[in-house]
């Protein structure tokens, strides 16, 4: 998937990749009556929002809404968003603090929503994106935007709901209410990690070979946030940035900086090893969607 632009687009995506929901607040998405509520005002929308949990909610066209499967996406916590003031101009960064996209906005406090105008960096035509921000509260350190489309996979429609959790890093930067996280540094992170075990499964189904060319892969993070990746036979595979948002490593090629970054979601970290997580609703054509887990045990090499 494209991450030139987070905020100021959205990717329909044939692959629903995502990791399992470790949130016990999400049922509350839609709601705009919390009492901690802050209006969407020019002044209150000010500096600099991160993503900190974001998930998506798939149902077939024609059900209820609020309905479905909800799935985590953790490969977009990190991406952060800028609205300055006076000149009303905002721009996007991916989580090693590059600039992706800048543009200008303008907020509507009678629709709870922001408009932005941009440049594509695809086709370089003028473009406009409304986001509508459902709440906003904590003091407005938090907020949440809520993006629903449809999804179309052969003859089978279906409706999506993106919801965004974002926090404002000047007010609360490591805040991320109801959401149960692993707390992962530079420093706990150093060091070489060798994959252990590693499980697929699709449909409740095993794939009893999906490890053999997986287990015995070494990942070395260093302390100056690079990374190197090698095969199980020790062969060099690639190099490049890591950056590290709460639970979620991402990790760039230095080769090609236009390929989306390799993610780990952590689940559980000790001293001596971790385990990441992850999970897809893959949506073969014409089919129905399948449910895609992955884990992998990492053990630290001494």
């Amino acid at each position: 998937m494209s991450k030139f632009l987070i905020f100021s687009s959205i990717f329909v995506l044939f692959l629903f990749g995502s990791c399992s929901t470790n949130s016990n607040g999400s049922d509350d998405d839609n709601n705009n009556n919390n009492n901690n509520s802050k209006p969407i005002t020019p002044e209150n929308v000010l500096g600099t929002w991160e993503i900190y949990y974001f998930t998506k909610r798939m149902r077939p066209a024609g059900t209820q809404s609020g309905t479905g499967t909800t799935r985590r996406h953790a490969e977009y916590d990190g991406y952060r968003i800028t609205f300055e003031n006076e000149r009303k101009t905002y721009f996007e960064t991916n989580p090693l603090k590059q600039k992706t996209i800048n543009g200008t906005y303008s907020v509507d406090e009678s629709t709870s929503s922001i408009t932005l105008k941009y440049a594509s960096p695809h086709s370089g035509k003028d473009s406009t994106t409304v986001m509508r921000i459902t709440r906003m509260d904590d003091g407005g350190s938090l907020y949440t935007r809520v993006i629903e489309y449809p999804l179309s996979v052969g003859d089978l429609k279906y409706e999506v709901e993106d919801i965004q959790y974002l926090r404002n890093i000047d007010k609360a930067p490591n805040a991320h209410p109801n959401v149960d996280k692993v707390a992962l540094s530079r420093e706990n992170m150093t060091g070489s990690w060798k994959v252990k075990k590693y499980t697929k499964t699709i449909d409740g189904t095993v794939d009893s070979a999906a490890g053999d060319t997986i287990v015995n892969s070494v990942y070395k993070f260093d302390k100056d946030y690079t990374y190197k990746a090698y095969s199980p036979d020790g062969e060099f595979i690639q190099h490049g940035p890591y950056a590290i948002t709460d639970d979620v490593i991402h990790m760039y090629n230095s080769e090609d900086y236009s390929k989306d970054p390799s993610v780990f979601m952590v689940i559980q970290k000790s001293e001596k090893s971790f385990t990441h997580y992850f999970r897809q609703l893959l949506l073969p054509s014409n089919k129905v969607p399948q449910d895609w887990i992955i884990e992998a045990v990492f053990e630290k090499v001494e």
